[in-house]
């Protein structure tokens, strides 16, 4: 029986076929590729459907060679996480499927498992896993056919989870064992990089496509345009262009300048539309930063900052409560909004009875999170779109006396790094145990729960569910 494959898209009811970048994905004949795209390049749509043809093609060459049985082969599927997993691959799959029957007048499915880890059970005996890559536990003993990675630079250690899937495929029931990686890359690192090496070298196993989010006709008109609005240059380089940026540590290199992120023409006013704000991080490694904030041009600028070491909650809150006093007449009452860490508990409880009812917090659940709240202070130093900076800061802070003061953190705040064979790695995190994470993690929080609800694309953003 010769099988119809669904149309890659239907937009109002008209099949549309694959775009250029996912047509040469396609046609790549190696068994190792990788599509590198933008946000909403059609990386996942693009991955579905090669693990779906990857399944029909080993189905065809079991009947070829006289119905070899494919009972319980397995392909399978990861992500680094099982929210990634539903709102990417499983998504992708499903709706392949459903397109399959429609345009072939039968099932190809036999039956699906809808809790993690999800699976899905074809007429043909084989058997498609949906797996977190940062959970390996699930698939340690699996013997797989093919597998696809989506998502791969979002996971822990993207190169790890790569390696771990590889692993798997063993099951040689079928003539070919391919490799599936799809994702946008953050920074030079993990699987991106080593791709980018790979065709550098002429590797023949290994094949790449490079996509722009501009590369996808299927995206409304304004979908770029209002990304770009709410991106930093280095995210419009990485997340739209798909482009392997430098892996220097410096988290804040590109968005934040010694003399144009500093507020010359700032000035102290009382009453007006002026607000003044409250940054908080808590722990043995106290900062709080006072930051005033105009609704007219809707701008940031960091005007003081207090720092202490080893003291009790009610004592730092007091000397801020003093420090705003003595230096800017601000009460208690004159504040706005006090953004505060979530964690220690009993030092918000402390924050709550001084500064009432205007203490807003947020956890931090986990380095996507993180991340999120890193670009959001990007954006807010620098936007892609307009070069407009939001986030500012007072002139006097330059000669504030602690040697992890806000602006020597700024430009001291740092990825991580490790070695690996005698080599040193940067991660895809900060570090959280240096002097210089205490203001940032301050202003990020700052400006996550402030403004990340306004990057629309930014799925970890305060206010969207994750």
């Amino acid at each position: 029986m010769k099988l119809i494959l669904p149309p890659y898209a239907e937009v109002d009811g008209v099949a549309r076929g694959p775009h250029k970048r996912q047509a040469e994905f396609h046609a790549l004949e190696q068994r190792i590729k990788m599509y590198r795209g933008g946000v909403g390049a059609g990386k996942s749509l693009a991955g579905s459907r090669e693990m779906m043809a990857t399944v029909l093609e080993d189905l065809q060459h079991s009947q070829q060679l006289g119905g070899a049985d494919l009972g319980g082969a397995l392909y399978l599927v990861g992500a680094p996480s099982y929210d990634m997993i539903d709102v990417g691959p499983w998504f992708h799959i499903v709706q392949w499927l459903d397109a399959f029957e429609r345009v072939n007048s039968f099932k190809l499915e036999k039956r699906r498992w809808e809790s993690h880890p999800r699976r899905i059970e074809l007429i043909t005996g084989q058997v498609l896993k949906f797996l977190s890559v940062d959970n390996p536990s699930k698939w340690a003993a699996a013997t797989a056919c093919s597998a696809w990675l989506d998502e791969s630079e979002l996971a822990k250690e993207p190169m790890a989870a790569f390696r771990t899937l590889q692993s798997r495929l063993r099951d040689n029931r079928v003539h070919s064992h391919k490799m599936i990686v799809t994702s946008s890359p953050r920074g030079a690192r993990g699987c991106a990089q080593w791709f980018a090496d790979k065709i550098a070298a002429d590797d023949p196993d290994f094949g790449l496509v490079v996509g722009s989010t501009l590369d996808n006709p299927g995206n409304p008109s304004s979908y770029v345009a209002d990304m770009l609005k709410s991106m930093s240059e280095r995210e419009r380089k990485q997340q739209i262009e798909a482009a392997l940026l430098s892996t220097d540590n410096a988290i804040y290199q590109e968005e934040f300048h010694e003399s144009q992120s500093i507020d010359h023409k700032w000035k102290y006013q009382r009453g007006g539309s002026q607000q003044y704000n409250l940054a908080i991080d808590w722990g043995g490694h106290y900062h709080a930063l006072l930051i005033s904030y105009d609704p007219n041009t809707d701008t940031d600028t960091v005007i003081d900052e207090w720092t202490a070491t080893g003291v009790q909650d009610e004592e730092f809150c007091q000397k801020v409560v003093e420090g705003c006093r003595d230096r800017w007449a601000l009460r208690p009452g004159d504040i706005t909004e006090v953004i505060a860490d979530y964690h220690p508990r009993a030092a918000n409880y402390v924050a709550y009875s001084v500064w009432r009812g205007k203490v807003k917090n947020r956890r931090v659940r986990d380095n996507e999170d993180r991340w999120s709240r890193i670009n959001t202070t990007r954006w807010r130093l620098k936007e892609a779109a307009t070069g407009k900076r939001r986030l500012l800061f007072h002139p006097n802070l330059r000669s504030t006396k602690s040697k992890r003061g806000v602006l020597r953190s700024i430009a001291n705040y740092s990825l991580s790094e490790r070695m690996v064979e005698g080599q040193r790695v940067t991660l895809d995190r900060p570090i959280q145990d240096s002097p210089f994470s205490h203001s940032m993690d301050a202003l990020g929080l700052y400006n996550w729960i402030r403004y990340s609800h306004l990057r629309f694309y930014d799925r970890r953003a305060v206010g969207v569910a994750a």
